[in-house]
């Protein structure tokens, strides 16, 4: 048995539930006023050499949405190796810019990685290489 094409209200009536769907997937990330992270990139400090216990140039991180706008007030959860090094916070939040910073004190000879995380899923890596 063969059906019935669509009527138009049938077919209008489609149409407008995908529109409605589009624009409440738009609206979750703008009407309630927190921006989603979508991507993090390293930005600066990567691959510095730093002696031990001494302070790193800053690790920067910039947190963007999925329009490649920049996140404000992310939370950005950092670890590094703790046989080489620490850092001088555990989280840090997103400034204005999507920018977000860290500073690494090496302990230990050696190559420390440095993970910076948003979202629990986003991550950028550092590799700061320790020596005397």
């Amino acid at each position: 048995m063969r059906s019935a094409p669509p009527t138009w209200r049938a077919t209008l009536a489609r149409s407008a539930c995908i529109v409605a769907v589009a624009l409440a997937m738009v609206a979750c990330e703008s009407s309630t006023g927190v921006e989603l992270p979508n991507e993090i990139a390293a930005t600066g400090g990567d691959a510095q050499k730093v002696a031990v216990n001494t302070p790193s140039q800053p690790l920067s991180v910039l947190v963007q949405n999925s329009f490649g706008n920049p996140v404000h007030n992310a939370t950005v959860t950092w670890l590094v190796d703790s046989k080489k090094g620490t850092l001088q916070s555990v989280t840090t939040k997103t400034g204005t810019d999507g920018t977000a910073s860290n500073t690494f004190i090496g302990s230990a000879a050696g190559d420390a990685v440095i993970t910076a995380t948003v979202a629990g899923i986003y991550t950028a890596t550092f590799t700061e290489h320790v020596g005397s």
